[in-house]
């Protein structure tokens, strides 16, 4: 409940400002840049997904 002045702030704003709730590319791959450098077990967990991904297209050839 902590954070609900912050949300309610910036959908205030929002609203203000006539515009809506975008993700914005660059925010999100420094999101993904922040959570690996911070949690290095989800590179771990990336890197077996992309292999995953890689023997599945192969095998679907």
């Amino acid at each position: 409940m902590a954070s609900s002045s912050v949300l309610l702030k910036l959908l205030m704003s929002l609203v203000k400002n006539k515009r809506k709730y975008e993700k914005k590319e660059e925010s999100l791959k420094e999101m993904e840049r922040l959570e690996l450098k911070y949690n290095p077990d989800k590179k771990k967990k990336k890197d077996r997904t992309d292999k995953d991904k890689k023997t599945s297209d192969k095998e679907a050839a």
